[in-house]
């Protein structure tokens, strides 16, 4: 009885977090098309493997997901909606809404493999899920949150990648026998099934796959010491950890891919290496932070880690060290990485969502064992949550758009519908091109409306089935008069 109950709780409590999701990305702040980079990932399809010396040479899952996601909702959702643009949204909110829901049911197999009581795990899953929100909200509005990124391809580039790094480390920390080959320990098809979202996970971008990495390299180091120390024989700590090995391999090789791909080569060439200039960025990351997030969290870690500490309880420090060593080692890579590609990388909550994941678990598992040690304090912890809620929370338009610009997803979609509106005038009219003129807005080549986007406008559209042919546009044509129809002046540009 006590069994289905929990299980029933569990049900409620990822149903509601996928509804959320849904509304917040569909509803509130929606995931839509906004520039020429999203129209050009939109359809284009790339086999599922690394590329070598191409621009993306690692970058597998956005450039297959994104265009699958793209076709199965105008496919599926377009008939409904009757606009391709929000049928997308719907299938991008989607992808994100399940993204969030594995993470949390896995945060879940994890505090309970940890033997938390359900009513820990609820409260520590939602402080997890509100600290998304509660880390950067620190003005009135468009303040940036941890689910969000710059335009529609970027989520599928770094956000959602970040939520199954996330979860692949959960699932591997819940559930142990994933850790080896072996037909004897666990299922096969368990075993296929993670080998396939680690793949994804590796072959995603480097910042997302640092997540994986970081755990795996941490899992191994205490690994190697144990078996060094107990003296156990090569053969049998290659078994044990045959799954962990492989991905490390794997993760090396897509480290060579990057480093030879194109955007890698013309990093070399035109950056410098800016570690002074990173680090320096580090302070001003914390001081955007909400100072009553950082204090509670540091209260949280230190007097968490005071009471293990003091205890000495070696069943539950393994994992304390595991979890910290991870965050280390994702600290540094971020510091490198970012000297390498351009240190205000670091500023970017996409980029840094890795350490905030590690650090996020740390604190989880040290904050549980010190309200544990002071019963009384379960007695506010629902007052702790609608408290942290209600600082989410602002009267102005609380979150940025998803979008460089700033701009409101209604204008944007105006922007988008217009392109389709001319499209299919030309169609109608028997043409086979025509000049499609957009909104004037500032930037080199008109900015993220790129007049040199002419190649991937008609044949997106026809490809997603909104043209029944290919229309060739000859030119994107910026004027004033698309801004004062379209409400595109003045415009918000918005930076990172």
């Amino acid at each position: 009885m006590l069994e289905k109950r929990k299980n029933t709780v569990l049900t409620f409590f990822l149903i509601a977090v996928f509804l959320f999701f849904l509304l917040f990305y569909t509803r509130c702040y929606p995931i839509l098309p906004s520039d020429m980079d999203d129209w050009a990932y939109i359809y284009p399809r790339r086999m599922a493997v690394p590329i070598w010396k191409v621009w993306n040479p690692i970058r597998v899952f956005a450039e297959v997901g994104m265009p699958a996601v793209s076709m199965m909702s105008s496919v599926v959702f377009m008939p409904f909606t009757g606009n391709v643009f929000d049928a997308m949204m719907i299938g991008y909110a989607l992808c994100m809404a399940a993204a969030m829901t594995g993470l949390l049911y896995f945060l879940y197999k994890l505090l309970q493999r940890k033997k938390y009581t359900m009513n820990q795990i609820v409260f520590w899953s939602l402080f997890f899920l509100l600290s998304h929100f509660w880390i950067f909200r620190i003005d009135y509005q468009m303040n940036d949150y941890m689910l969000r990124t710059s335009d529609a391809c970027t989520y599928f580039f770094y956000v959602i990648p970040n939520l199954m790094n996330a979860t692949a480390v959960l699932w591997l920390e819940a559930d142990p026998t994933l850790r080896d080959l072996r037909p004897s320990n666990g299922s096969y098809l368990k075993k296929s099934v993670f080998f396939l979202l680690a793949y994804f996970c590796i072959f995603s971008n480097i910042w997302a796959g640092m997540i994986l990495a970081a755990y795996l390299g941490s899992v191994m180091f205490f690994h190697t010491v144990a078996a060094i120390r107990n003296k156990k024989r090569l053969q049998v700590w290659l078994a044990e950890n045959g799954m962990l090995l492989l991905l490390i391999v794997i993760w090396l090789v897509s480290q060579l891919f990057e480093m030879n791909g194109m955007r890698a080569e013309d990093i070399v060439e035109d950056k410098p290496f800016e570690i002074g200039r990173t680090l320096a960025y580090i302070p001003l990351v914390i001081k955007g932070m909400n100072h009553r997030y950082v204090f509670t969290v540091g209260i949280l870690f230190v007097v968490g880690t005071a009471v293990l500490l003091r205890s000495g309880d070696k069943e539950k420090m393994p994992a304390i060290y595991r979890w910290g060593l991870a965050s280390i080692l994702a600290f540094l890579y971020l510091i490198l990485s970012c000297a390498e590609a351009g240190a205000d990388y670091i500023q970017r909550p996409d980029v840094f969502y890795g350490l905030f994941f590690l650090c996020s678990i740390l604190i989880i598992l040290t904050g549980a064992e010190g309200i544990n040690r002071f019963p009384l304090v379960k007695v506010i912890l629902p007052l702790v949550l609608v408290i942290i809620l209600s600082d989410c929370n602002s009267p102005g338009r609380t979150w940025r758009y998803s979008n460089y610009m700033g701009l409101p997803p209604r204008i944007v979609n105006n922007i988008n519908n217009d392109i389709v509106s001319q499209l299919r005038q030309a169609e109608q009219e028997g043409k086979d091109s025509t000049t499609i003129f957009i909104p004037a807005l500032e930037g080199e080549d008109n900015g993220l409306y790129n007049v040199r986007g002419t190649e991937i406008v008609g044949e997106t559209m026809w490809k997603l089935g909104v043209l029944e042919r290919n229309i060739v546009v000859d030119y994107l044509v910026p004027t004033q008069e698309k801004n004062y129809l379209l409400e595109t002046s003045p415009i918000c540009y918005d930076k990172y």
